[in-house]
């Protein structure tokens, strides 16, 4: 058991690693483009990969102490007893600031429908506002489900726990799988429309631009990724606690990061293709219009 734990986070921190490679390419294109103007990359995609980097850089120092307090003791046999609080305070951040990317997620997909619905009113003004609406609700949302870990404080001092959810005996950390359980339906009833509206849309416009039928794409593959390696794990948990009494999060823990982990690397990788596979306005296959305006200046009445 304790050696397939290691197994699975190192095998989690390998891909998280390559999808934060991944990420800072791409935040550095997007950047790029954007100072080039050759780009309408939605800030809503900013968001997203920052929420993933934030989770990545907090979940790092939890698992520093857990691999050389726990792992690495268990497998040599020598097991010790870890500080619950240091458990405790360095998996909150991550635990919480995961919370924000399915959030993202909501937020992107329903960008998309807008963009189909209403492509002549969404402006970039619009645009913006969803954007500060997307991080108003990751900020309510990370300061709620904060405040509900603190609930199960105080705890015993010492703990042989080696993954993070072993520790919430008295809630079984509902207030994260609740909070997963609610995004992963909204997620999964805003992408449902969004694929049912694409397939109608391509029907009526099968030329469309090839820039907006990647970002559709994206979406929808995000929206399914984060269906099946967040929603329903959370989901399988959720059962097991309210209906046995068992948090399967227990024996799952270091599963769920690998999830996260595979999800990750895998969107990563997508937006890299988009990004990288963009044409740009000018490329040689089209036209390039030059108007000149008539010259004025000498043409002035004199007082």
């Amino acid at each position: 058991m304790v050696q397939l734990v290691v197994i699975e986070s190192l095998l989690a921190w390998i891909f998280f690693l390559l999808a934060f490679i991944l990420i800072m390419i791409n935040l550095y294109l997007i950047h790029k483009n954007e100072s080039q103007s050759k780009s309408q990359m939605s800030s809503l995609v900013t968001v997203y990969m920052i929420c993933w980097i934030l989770y990545i850089v907090t979940l790092l120092p939890h698992y520093i102490y857990m691999t050389s307090r726990g792992d690495i003791k268990v497998v040599t046999n020598l097991l010790e007893r870890n500080d619950s609080y240091t458990i405790f305070w360095t998996g909150i951040w991550s635990q919480v600031l995961n919370l924000g990317v399915p959030i993202s997620v909501l937020f992107l997909t329903i960008e998309r429908l807008f963009c189909i619905y209403f492509p002549q009113r969404y402006n970039f003004l619009r645009k913006t506002g969803l954007t500060y609406m997307c991080i108003v609700a990751i900020v309510v949302v990370l300061v709620l489900n904060f405040w509900i870990y603190l609930q199960e404080l105080p705890l015993p001092l010492q703990s042989s726990c080696v993954t993070y959810a072993c520790l919430f005996q008295k809630t079984g950390a509902k207030g994260y799988t609740f909070t997963k359980i609610i995004l992963g339906f909204f997620n999964f009833v805003v992408g449902f429309t969004l694929i049912l509206k694409l397939r109608s849309y391509r029907r009526a416009y099968p030329t469309s631009q090839d820039y907006f039928r990647r970002a559709n794409i994206i979406v929808c593959i995000v929206t399914v990724m984060e269906f099946l390696m967040n929603f329903v794990p959370q989901l399988v948990t959720f059962i097991f606690f309210q209906a046995f009494g068992i948090v399967i999060s227990l024996y799952i823990g270091s599963l769920n990061v690998l999830l996260s982990s595979i999800e990750i690397l895998i969107s990563s990788i997508i937006y890299s293709y988009t990004l990288k596979g963009r044409r740009r306005p000018n490329d040689k296959n089209s036209v390039r219009i030059v108007v000149s305006m008539p010259d004025t200046r000498n043409n002035s009445t004199r007082m």
